[in-house]
């Protein structure tokens, strides 16, 4: 099950984070909060992974790690990414519009309680390259 996780981290942060509820079960793979993810990104295999966006504390659960032709590819079907920083997210928002263009927003305004993140769209596309640990209003 340790294998499954997006960002590893050892067995005793693992329970921490489940007791905490800052990881998630999803399609047979286990996910972690957004803030989580940003904050455990040495040495990892991938920089950008699947994401899904919540309206709460966590702001977005962030999943397996993909490829950089895999990450523009979910943009592109309609689906967000989250990304090792600013660069990163911008390179694939950027790969996955057919003109190159894109647009930034910074972490949106939210109600209290909530986490938001910071973000390129591909110029075409309503989807979300995420990146960062975010915003809590």
């Amino acid at each position: 099950m340790l294998q499954l996780l997006a960002i590893s981290v050892g067995a005793t942060t693992l329970i921490y984070l489940a007791a905490q509820g800052l990881l998630s079960l999803k399609a047979g793979a286990l996910w972690v909060a957004g803030k989580v993810a940003n904050d455990n990104t040495k040495n990892k295999r991938y920089v950008h992974y699947e994401a899904m966006r919540t309206s709460n504390s966590k702001g977005i659960w962030v999943g397996p790690g993909r490829s950089k032709s895999k990450a523009i590819s979910r943009l592109k079907s309609g689906l967000d990414t989250w990304s090792i920083g600013s660069s990163n997210a911008l390179s694939i928002a950027k790969g996955a519009s057919p003109t190159g263009r894109y647009r930034f927003d910074s972490a949106h305004t939210a109600g209290k309680g909530k986490r938001t993140f910071a973000h390129y769209h591909p110029h075409e596309y309503g989807t979300h390259s995420f990146y960062g640990g975010g915003k809590l209003w």
